[in-house]
């Protein structure tokens, strides 16, 4: 509907009735929806919204969680894998630093990522072990504590070293 207006002075403005404006009038909006009702009842209401947000949340929680225990497990095997890399360096370059005539030796080694102190030996094997008779070889052990428990346990990289004796 629109209201015209029209002069009876030069300052002064009238109001006068309504003329009649066709529906087929594209510039007019208007606020029905198209099956000609008035969209009175258009969108959620609060508790709509609210039970959604309910349910997005019970369904993402579990998601989330576990996703954290996957990124946890993955940062634990992320630190035991770059130990045990660790511990492969420390027993290769302690072997090569050996003199060929040493039989039993011990050391340690700190590093700083993930920080560790790692313990390499050489030594005879035991007269109780059945590897007893194999002749000029040693073992190697090269230890570190084990994160994950809180008791004195620890992670070991064992080898066989076989070293015939110098004439």
């Amino acid at each position: 509907m629109i209201v015209s207006k029209s002069k009876c002075s030069e300052d002064q403005s009238v109001v006068s009735r309504p003329t009649a404006v066709s529906n087929h009038d594209p510039s007019i909006r208007s606020f029905h929806s198209h099956s000609g009702r008035a969209a009175v009842g258009a969108g959620f209401t609060l508790i709509e919204v609210l039970l959604a947000m309910a349910i997005i949340g019970l369904v993402l929680t579990p998601i989330f969680m576990g996703q954290s225990a996957i990124l946890r497990a993955t940062a634990l095997a992320s630190r035991r894998l770059a130990r045990v890399f660790a511990a492969k360096k420390i027993l290769i370059d302690s072997e090569l630093a050996l003199e060929p005539d040493i039989r039993e030796y011990s050391s340690t080694k700190k590093i700083d990522h993930p920080p560790t102190t790692f313990t390499y030996e050489l030594k005879k094997i035991s007269d109780e072990s059945s590897l007893k008779k194999f002749k000029n070889v040693l073992i190697q052990t090269v230890s570190w504590p084990d994160e994950r428990s809180k008791k004195k346990r620890q992670d070991r990289l064992v080898t066989f070293l076989y070293r015939p004796e110098q004439q």
